[in-house]
């Protein structure tokens, strides 16, 4: 076994817990979940919306929040072809969910160490 997968296999992976006020039923908070970011993420949203970290926009966190995001079974939470209904969401609670997905991220070199 390689270096990388002998140490992949000890690291532990714990679903981070995302709760979304007011998107539940009944105005209840949605719990959705997020597997951690890894250097893999930030190169995927860097290659399609340059200095994601650094310069945030909108479609960016639209994107990462379709691509992390699941349902408590592991299920994606969102698809692609839900891009256009995210869009018309309130903006700000679209980039609380983004920077709970991120948490302490800040730079390249940060999200490079998971």
């Amino acid at each position: 076994m390689s270096l990388a997968k002998d140490i992949a296999s000890r690291i532990v992976k714990e679903r981070k817990v995302i709760e979304i006020e007011g998107w539940g039923e009944n105005g209840d908070p949605l719990i959705l979940y997020s597997q951690p970011l890894s250097a893999r993420d930030i190169i995927q949203l860097q290659n399609k919306h340059k200095n994601f970290l650094n310069e945030m926009t909108l479609e960016g966190v639209i994107d990462l929040i379709v691509n992390k995001l699941e349902t408590e079974d592991g299920q994606k939470a969102f698809k692609i072809d839900d891009k256009p209904i995210i869009r018309g969401f309130d903006p700000i609670k679209l980039s609380n969910i983004g920077a709970s997905i991120i948490g302490e991220v800040t730079t390249i070199e940060e999200a490079e160490k998971n």
